[in-house]
């Protein structure tokens, strides 16, 4: 562990500020490093770890050192226009976005690795709620995102993101590759209009 919130010194959607024993950094690519913890190397390794140890995560410190972890550099999307965009900062996004006091969508997964704009499946917290609800989150959420990490265009899930439906692994982290495939012909149907205008695809 290398930051937490103590009481009196916490911040919602922050992991907190490092710890006595750790020293963080934001390499220029975004990733988060540590130093100072006691990692002597892998086991049968010779060589020695760097003084500053990659974390894989992607990140931001504040102003007043609170870390804000955006999610894992290795899921990055890079969009047709070059801009680096991490789909888990993007989906907590969505998942928090409240209407009439409640989240309505219970699960999200963000694609747009090369293309022009970033898309989304969507598994919704009841079946019953209609596209307008869901649209209406897709809003809120985009209202606090840049331009370049906003959602185009969404699709209601085909299943929900779990082992049952192979969607999802034993520690619920979503089975990206098998989600795009799923919904790849709903995603991709139509050509993005050119004012880019967000709305639903038909599943």
């Amino acid at each position: 562990m290398q930051t937490l919130n103590l009481p009196g010194a916490d911040r919602p959607g922050s992991t907190g500020r490092p710890l006595p024993h750790a020293r963080l950094r934001i390499a220029a690519d975004g990733e988060i490093e540590v130093t100072g913890s006691a990692f002597l190397g892998y086991l049968g390794s010779e060589a020695p770890p760097p003084d500053w140890w990659p974390s894989g995560d992607l990140g931001t410190i504040d102003a007043q050192g609170f870390l804000h972890v955006q999610g894992r550099k290795k899921q990055v999307l890079i969009t047709a226009y070059g801009r680096n965009v991490s789909p888990e900062w993007v989906e907590t996004a969505l998942q928090s976005a409240a209407v009439g006091g409640l989240p309505p969508i219970a699960q999200a997964v963000v694609f747009g690795d090369g293309r022009p704009a970033l898309s989304a499946v969507l598994w919704p917290l009841r079946a019953d709620l209609p596209d307008a609800v869901l649209q209406a989150a897709v809003d809120a959420a985009n209202a606090g995102l840049p331009d370049y990490a906003r959602v185009r265009r969404w699709v209601r899930a085909r299943a929900a993101f779990d082992t049952d439906t192979g969607l999802a692994t034993a520690n619920g982290r979503p089975q990206r590759a098998a989600i795009e495939q799923l919904h790849r012909d709903a995603l991709v149907a139509d050509p993005l209009p050119s004012t880019f205008i967000t709305e639903p695809i038909s599943p």
